[in-house]
């Protein structure tokens, strides 16, 4: 029993010392860079984090850590993960101008000589909604009971090569008065809305590039068609003015055929057909006059006037029964 004692007593000491060896051996990847203004100058107390990329069912991001650049513009991270982790982890490093995140490619971490090094240059930003330009706009009409949803799809552009910031000097536009339900649509972190009696007021951050705008907004309707005087932003070269209900019927006022250049189209998308009229906007162009019909209408709303008709013509069927005829002398 004494040597199955000794023996035992080997086994677990023998284990304990394996557990700071495991633990020291762990490994520890480093990632170093410089963070860079546009004009290659250093970028100096800058802070950078080092994002964590889960790849789940759920992809999931998250800051790890967090630094600053030093007088060289230079930044440093060391990372230790738990063991078993890496294979469903990516990084990257990010650094935050305006409200807008600069960021690098994700990485994953693997064994080197050398730390990893990932350079980051930071864009120039230029201030207001004068910088960007709006060329296209797209217009989905839905026609629901005594309403009809605009979605609007609209393209932000800006060519400075850098980021455009219009929070402080956002842009605004006009659209209709009666807009009720205002939505914005999908995940549109660098965006705010204002609305204020037809005036909407966008803030935003974008990059260098095209980015999609997305909202809706519900007109409300008293019979099955209305007429909207929509505002065209200046510059804007085309809009598509779409729909996917086979009900509805989307026109224009003469004038805009007359001299515009308008073409019609179909196409599916999601298992929906949607038609669509495409205005090319000529230079002098201000505003469109459409005309949106077959919107379906409260039916119970038309029994009064019926109950009234009929009540009439009661009376006079009654008054013209009542009359006696008259006899010769």
């Amino acid at each position: 029993m004494a040597f199955y004692r000794q023996l035992v007593y080997r086994l677990v000491f023998s284990l304990l010392l394996l557990i700071p060896i495991e633990l020291s051996a762990a490994s520890v990847f480093s990632v170093v860079g410089e963070i860079k203004k546009a004009d290659r100058q250093p970028a100096r107390n800058v802070t950078v984090q080092l994002m964590e990329i889960t790849m789940n069912d759920r992809p999931s991001i998250r800051a790890v850590q967090t630094t600053q650049s030093d007088q060289q513009g230079i930044y440093q991270f060391k990372i230790q993960p738990t063991e078993g982790s890496t294979a469903k982890l990516f990084y990257r490093v990010s650094v935050d101008i305006d409200g807008f995140a600069i960021g690098s490619d994700p990485f994953r971490l693997e064994q080197r000589d050398q730390p990893l090094r990932i350079n980051l240059e930071i864009p120039s930003v230029k201030y207001g909604s004068e910088h960007l330009q709006f060329p296209r706009e797209i217009l989905i009409f839905e026609s629901l009971l005594e309403i009809v949803r605009v979605t609007t799809i609209l393209y932000a552009t800006n060519s400075t090569g850098g980021l455009v910031n219009a929070k402080k000097i956002p842009f605004t536009r006009k659209i209709p008065e009666s807009a009720i339900n205002f939505q914005r649509l999908g995940d549109q972190k660098n965006i705010e809305y204002s609305l204020n009696r037809g005036d909407l007021s966008i803030a935003m951050v974008l990059p260098d590039g095209t980015q999609e705008i997305f909202y809706s907004y519900d007109i409300p309707a008293d019979s099955s068609s209305i007429v909207i005087d929509y505002r065209l932003i200046p510059g804007m070269q085309e809009i598509e003015l779409t729909t996917p209900d086979p009900n509805t019927e989307i026109g224009l006022d003469d004038s805009v055929l007359e001299t515009a250049s308008v073409t019609t189209s179909q196409k599916k998308s999601g298992g929906r057909v949607f038609r669509s009229k495409i205005v090319k906007i000529e230079t002098d162009m201000e505003r469109l006059q459409i005309e949106v019909k077959g919107i379906p209408t409260d039916q119970s709303a038309m029994w009064a006037p019926a109950v009234a008709l009929l009540v009439i013509l009661l009376i006079g069927l009654v008054w013209y029964l009542s009359r006696k005829p008259k006899t010769g002398t």
